[in-house]
């Protein structure tokens, strides 16, 4: 009897990388040591606290594990198809001839292990189709152009194909680049960080005038302030070094700091492009 593996291998299906298992568990752990690690501290034992979460980490390992081994993909007659699910299965089919954008995203802690995810946008669609979570950067970026090029894979033959690497960049042309002074003064001339600022500033004149009555307004005033810096800082963190470039495949779009996001958009896909100049930015010419 023939494995199930080779019988992937035979009709052209993949899995995805054997470490997918560990971040999709590393994930759920996550979030069951926020929700039981502080109230557990403080309610239970540590000894107790600690047996949740091992057996959380254990339960998580295994669906993961279970998850990956069920998860298939390949590209076929024109169309992404990806197989997924334990108890109830799942086929979703991705014709390429709607393919929006192909987005190869790095989380940091998938870049820490040399991973990336890769995520389909479809013409007409609210979310992001058949996403792959996780592959090798470099199955996913190989993909990425198998997908671009609409499900055609590149043979010895193509010049724009290296046997050794898969597929070759062909020279793009950078149309911009968000510089990064640019970036973090328009972050620091945005509402967020105006708002910030205004809050500091009611605070410390209420400070000056009536010290008793700000005391109440701190706790509040902090809570605005670490609200609004925190969208701030995830906005420099998230379009850093953005850049917009044109290559055959058509434009390609990077950013991203710790997590990092290239997005391909293939020619005559862009459906709109708007512009915005807000008030504060349009001294600096941004």
């Amino acid at each position: 009897m023939t494995r199930p593996d080779r019988d992937d291998e035979d009709t052209g299906w993949q899995r995805l990388h054997p470490l997918t298992p560990v971040l999709r568990g590393g994930r759920s752990l996550a979030v069951l040591v926020g929700v039981l690690g502080t109230q557990g501290l403080r309610q239970g034992s540590p000894l107790g606290v600690a047996g949740v979460l091992g057996a959380g980490a254990l339960l998580a390992a295994l669906a993961g594990t279970v998850a990956w081994r069920t998860t298939r993909y390949r590209v076929e007659a024109g169309e992404l198809q990806v197989d997924s699910g334990v108890l109830v299965r799942r086929a979703r089919r991705v014709p390429l001839a709607r393919m929006q954008s192909v987005d190869v995203v790095r989380p940091l802690a998938a870049r820490v292990l040399g991973l990336a995810e890769l995520r389909l946008e479809v013409v007409g669609g609210d979310d992001t189709e058949a996403p792959l979570r996780y592959l090798s950067e470099a199955d996913a970026r190989r993909l990425q152009e198998v997908l671009l090029a609409g499900g055609r894979r590149t043979t010895a033959q193509d010049p724009a194909h290296d046997p050794a690497h898969g597929p070759v960049h062909v020279a793009e042309q950078v149309l911009v680049q968000v510089p990064t002074g640019a970036l973090v003064g328009s972050v620091l001339l945005g509402g967020p960080a105006i708002v910030s600022l205004l809050v500091l500033v009611a605070l410390l004149v209420v400070l000056a005038v009536q010290p008793s009555a700000a005391l109440p307004l701190l706790g509040t005033g902090a809570s605005v302030v670490l609200a609004t810096g925190g969208v701030s800082v995830r906005r420099v963190l998230a379009e850093y070094g953005a850049t917009v470039a044109e290559s055959p495949e058509g434009l390609r779009l990077r950013s991203g700091l710790l997590d990092t996001r290239t997005q391909a958009v293939p020619p005559g896909r862009v459906q709109a492009v708007r512009v915005l100049e807000p008030l504060l930015w349009r001294p600096f010419g941004w």
